[in-house]
């Protein structure tokens, strides 16, 4: 979240004073704080002490000859529905609401109907009720997915195989899934929500099966973690300064991960060589036992504390 303060400019002062929402935007004072949060991107402004308004949908009867010079189009004919949620109340309680309620309605559930009647086929154990896995509040599961592909692991030998134009039919390796978790919590925004989190990812995944390798990869799972570099930055912002730009990974302890404030994860999971996620997942297929030092608790896959 990034503060933007009120500028007065000699000519176009509206539209200078406008900026990019793309989640969320709020006001405050000291007592309270009123917040938007809007299920897809708009322009955002505060004209005055007190006033937020958000514009809903450009479309401007003016569509000058310039603007086609910068892939402007201000006579936007098309139709938008837009969705916002208003929260007000004091900054701590907002300040926790916010992540969550955004998550909620920028990724609302989706509900699948299947009508069940007496020729449905139902399988032997399938009646066992599975235990759900639960994550911290502060964290956000974004991808868990099969790679449509057999990619190695290694880039470069990738990139060498798709020079040498070997032809074949790519099959998915149905023993790896790709897996994202980021932290939706800035340092310092909330004495809880803000902490690291611990992670056990084999807990995470106990339904699919048991975990033989955990490999980090970068953001889009292209690249193995190790091999990265990160850029670093000299400013002159004082340490305690929220949304720091330093690097908190840490490195793998088996199946175990810690997430920092805002920081996002990429993981490829490999699963036992002897079982393929297509047989984890049949119904009656009983699920390994989990040790007792491996569980933090019934349907949890974290511990508390960090």
């Amino acid at each position: 979240m990034q503060r933007r303060v009120f500028q007065k400019y000699s000519s176009n002062g509206i539209a200078r004073n406008y900026y990019p929402m793309a989640q969320s935007a709020f006001i405050e004072d000291g007592r309270s704080r009123l917040v938007l949060l809007s299920k897809q991107a708009h322009g955002v402004s505060s004209q005055e002490n007190g006033q937020v308004e958000v514009m809903l949908h450009r479309r401007l009867w003016n569509n000058f000859d310039w603007a086609l010079d910068y892939d402007l189009t201000l006579n936007d004919t098309s139709t938008v529905y837009p969705v916002l949620w208003l929260l007000l109340g004091p900054q701590s309680l907002t300040t926790r609401l916010r992540q969550r309620c955004g998550l909620a309605l920028q990724h609302a559930p989706v509900v699948l109907l299947r009508e069940l009647n007496e020729s449905a086929q139902i399988f032997p154990g399938s009646q066992r009720q599975q235990e759900a896995v639960t994550l911290p509040p502060s964290l956000h599961l974004q991808i868990l997915s099969i790679p449509g592909w057999n990619y190695s692991s290694n880039h470069t030998e990738h990139l060498q195989d798709l020079q040498k134009r070997h032809r074949g039919k790519a099959k998915a390796d149905l023993r790896r899934v790709l897996l994202r978790l980021h932290h939706l919590y800035e340092e310092g925004e909330d004495p809880v929500l803000s902490q690291p989190v611990r992670v056990n990812l084999q807990a995470v995944l106990q339904g699919l099966g048991s975990v033989g390798a955990v490999e980090e990869r970068s953001l889009t799972g292209t690249w193995d973690g190790n091999t990265l570099h990160r850029w670093s930055w000299r400013t002159q912002e004082p340490p305690h300064h929220r949304g720091s730009s330093r690097s908190h990974s840490t490195p793998l302890q088996g199946t175990k991960v810690t997430i920092y404030p805002k920081e996002i994860r990429t993981f490829f999971i490999h699963f036992r060589s002897h079982e393929s996620l297509a047989d984890s997942v049949a119904p009656g297929r009983p699920q390994e036992s989990q040790k007792k030092e491996d569980d933090p608790g019934h349907g949890k896959a974290w511990r508390d504390g960090g």
